[in-house]
């Protein structure tokens, strides 16, 4: 029974890593989950934050966007740039100041936002079209939003935990017979 009730907590913390798709890949990446530290930068909330105190070694649209594919664990090439702002010509008022909003974009789900000499990732559960940056610790640069971003879970949890439980079945199926 001892062997049984270790397989059955094995399986389940296992299952448990399937829930938490929008958290920080930290391992290799140089970001840090700032998700529960309170820190508020933009308005509306996402469900988690990643902030890289250094520069990506190249910032333009593809690189971050393969990073934030990392960082988040996603599929790579699930996200696809849906607006963008760079520093240089036509820059709306707040650029370089450490609060400055967007509206109107089309709709995204993961955006990067580029400061001073640092980097957040934000991940939101539903897909957003404006947004408001504030308390950054040094002034905006630019900003890349993403749509996209399909986790790459193999199985979904409700088919894993069928899966679990009719191998259980099956188990003691088989366990009651060599019984008899």
């Amino acid at each position: 029974m001892k062997i049984f009730n270790t397989i059955v907590a094995i399986s389940l913390l296992s299952l448990s890593n399937f829930a938490f798709a929008d958290t920080c890949n930290t391992a290799n990446t140089g970001f840090i989950d700032i998700s529960a530290t309170g820190a508020n930068f933009i308005n509306p909330s996402p469900t988690a934050t990643c902030q890289l105190n250094t520069n990506p070694s190249n910032n333009n649209p593809v690189t971050i966007g393969a990073l934030m594919e990392d960082v988040f664990g996603l599929a790579s090439g699930s996200l696809s740039l849906v607006a963008q702002l760079d520093s240089g010509t036509g820059l709306p008022d707040g650029v370089g100041s450490n609060s400055i909003s967007f509206g109107n974009l089309a709709a995204f789900s993961y955006l990067a936002v580029h400061y001073g000499r640092g980097e957040l990732f934000f991940a939101f559960a539903n897909p957003i079209t404006d947004f408001e940056i504030e308390n950054l610790p040094r002034g905006f640069s630019n900003y890349r939003a993403f749509s996209g971003g399909d986790t790459p879970n193999a199985v979904p949890l409700p088919a894993a935990a069928w899966l679990f439980m009719s191998g259980l079945g099956l188990f003691g199926i088989g366990k009651k017979r060599s019984k008899l």
